[in-house]
């Protein structure tokens, strides 16, 4: 059995929030969509998943729920991993995208040939609806429609071939709040991890099977070093001081404001202890 970690990152808020609500009245005609492109690979001579597992063409998992974006992310990722014996994953492309209502979003693909678009159908407060289209160089397109409630995960996917890589394309419409957060970044640019130090697993932890997500809120200064690292979420004293003794060695490209100066900023990090 293997002890890992795997680093999740996400913008929590600037350091000066601007306080501003979106008001209630308006109707809702466009939503920010965080996207996530990934793709899966089998593990070697692992059998193929019982039949009517995968549907010829598309696999089509809707909505995952309970608990917070990154715990349901994490756990999507272990529900892939069993479900179609998935031994690695690839570095996810990720974007976030303004959609209004009847437009179209090209969606960033690694698999060379593979278009991906989505669409907004509606969007109301609660929920939205994308159309979800795949098209494979010299095939018919695969169009599917999707509802999901707001900052709910849906998940299209398929494989590139009979015998290649699954791939999968993960995406949730934010709730208001999460809109909010996020127009606050408008004309700034968000800060990047340049290096990360992965938390070391301790040894009686991984001995008893202890799993858990610890999520950290970063202070970072203005040259990008972490100045703080507060617990937001965790449940297992041992792994949170080893994830917050390994966020404070983590170096990051600063973010900048609307002028192009570095700023000090809040950022959140989820850090998943986990064993496979």
């Amino acid at each position: 059995m293997t002890a890992s970690v795997l680093a999740l990152v996400a913008v929590a808020a600037v350091t000066t929030s601007s306080g501003f609500a979106a008001p209630a009245s308006e109707p809702v005609t466009k939503v920010k969509t965080e996207v996530i492109f990934e793709v899966g690979h089998p593990q070697t001579g692992a059998p193929e998943p019982a039949t009517g597992l995968v549907p010829p063409g598309v696999v089509l998992l809707v909505e995952s729920r309970g608990g917070s974006v990154m715990e349901r992310y994490v756990k999507i990722h272990q529900e892939l991993r069993e479900a179609y014996r998935l031994m690695s994953f690839d570095k996810g492309i990720k974007a976030m995208l303004d959609i209004g209502v009847g437009s179209t979003k090209p969606v960033s693909s690694s698999i060379a040939g593979l278009d991906v678009t989505l669409k907004l159908l509606s969007v109301n407060d609660v929920q939205a609806t994308y159309e979800v289209r795949l098209a494979e160089s010299g095939e018919d397109p695969v169009v599917t429609r999707v509802a999901v409630r707001r900052s709910d995960w849906a998940i299209v996917g398929g494989r590139d071939g009979a015998k290649a890589p699954y791939f999968f394309l993960l995406f949730r419409p934010l709730t208001q709040a999460e809109e909010i957060d996020e127009a606050r970044w408008e004309g700034m640019t968000k800060p990047k991890v340049l290096t990360s130090v992965n938390p070391k697993y301790p040894e009686e932890a991984r001995k008893e099977k202890v799993q858990d997500i610890v999520v950290l809120e970063l202070d970072l200064r203005a040259d990008g070093t972490v100045a703080s690292a507060n617990v937001l979420e965790g449940k297992v004293p041992d792994l949170i001081e080893a994830a917050k003794e390994a966020a404070l060695q983590w170096t990051f490209e600063p973010a900048r404001d609307k002028a192009g100066r570095p700023v000090a900023v809040r950022y959140t990090v989820t850090l998943a202890f986990k064993l496979q």
